[in-house]
């Protein structure tokens, strides 16, 4: 019965709620992760059957950042206006299973068109500017995740995001799609299914840890997220719900210009609709999701609107 629930639901957690590079608190003001977007349905379950499973996903993001003295680079900025498009290619590769545990590996690479705008102080630079730029954006590795199933209604994930500083950096650009430092985000990941109902019920709670960017010598505070949605699915693969989630730095940003800015602490709230469908193209199980969260209650980060269309399937 086990393996049957998870072919209805496909696992589309292996797509992977990913972490966004967007270089703009945290130096550039936002860091990687856009609220609401560190969870996807199932984000608790690893699947126990051997195989290939591949995501895409797409991010759009609009927004603006209220604060007059945003770090980037070398540069403070005000005023900000920014919209980001990512696509993002994934890849897991699932182990099997021991037991109740289950194991898979999984890498990720986004490419990043943006549209940036703002008014910059502190260098020979300084004045109005516009930015914008198609690059390859920071590379994703999850070298283990690992999956405990209490019994069929309730999973567990345990993995560590690792991002590597692959993608296009400059200092003195808005509109770079790296960051020019390493991430390391420790994450746990909670499902409950009531098939009774047709409810599910995903938690995930992750920090984030950053290096030092070398160009600018600024290292970005730890930042906490937390996320949660609840879906109701129906008989044809359909399912409505809610996503939300937090995001809470809780240490300084050192370094460069968080000198100047005490400390530079972020937060914001976001919540929105989801949609998702399940179901298979010929002998292809496939996985859809469609959802918008709106910020709210933001704090030296940019406030706005994202969007997220994603597609899983297994091969």
């Amino acid at each position: 019965m086990m393996r049957d629930l998870y072919r209805t639901f496909l696992a589309a957690s292996i797509s992977l709620a990913l972490y966004l590079p967007v270089a703009n608190a945290v130096e550039g003001g936002m860091g990687r992760p856009l609220t609401g977007e560190q969870i996807d349905p199932l984000a608790g379950v690893v699947p126990v059957e051997p195989g290939i499973y591949a995501g895409l996903n797409a991010y759009y993001y609009d927004g603006a950042s209220r604060n007059s003295a945003v770090p980037r680079g070398h540069t403070l900025e005000g005023g900000t206006q920014l919209s980001v498009l990512y696509t993002t290619l994934s890849l897991t590769y699932v182990w099997g299973s021991v037991g109740a545990w289950s194991f898979a590996s999984s890498l990720a690479q986004p490419f990043q068109y943006a549209e940036v705008s703002a008014s910059v102080s502190g260098t020979t630079l300084a004045g109005e500017r516009s930015d914008h730029s198609t690059e390859i954006a920071d590379t994703l590795l999850i070298p283990l995740l690992v999956g405990y199933h209490f019994n069929e209604a309730n999973h567990l994930a345990m993995y560590v995001q690792i991002y590597a500083p692959t993608g296009s950096y400059s200092p003195d650009r808005l509109s770079s799609a790296g960051l020019n430092y390493w991430t390391f985000i420790p994450t746990l990941s909670y499902t409950h299914l009531d098939p009774d109902w047709g409810m599910e019920y995903t938690l995930s709670w992750g920090m984030q840890f950053n290096t030092t960017n070398p160009d600018t010598h600024y290292q970005s505070g730890t930042l906490s997220t937390l996320d949660a949605l609840a879906i109701k699915r129906f008989n044809n693969g359909l399912g409505i719900g809610l996503a939300g989630g937090w995001i809470k730095q809780v240490s300084d940003d050192r370094g460069g210009l968080a000198t100047v800015l005490g400390g530079y602490r972020s937060q914001s709230w976001g919540v929105g609709p989801i949609v998702t469908w399940e179901g298979k193209e010929g002998n292809l199980p496939l996985s859809l999701s469609l959802r918008w969260i709106n910020e709210f209650a933001v704090k030296n980060r940019p406030d706005g609107n994202a969007f997220e269309l994603s597609l899983a399937g297994q091969f």
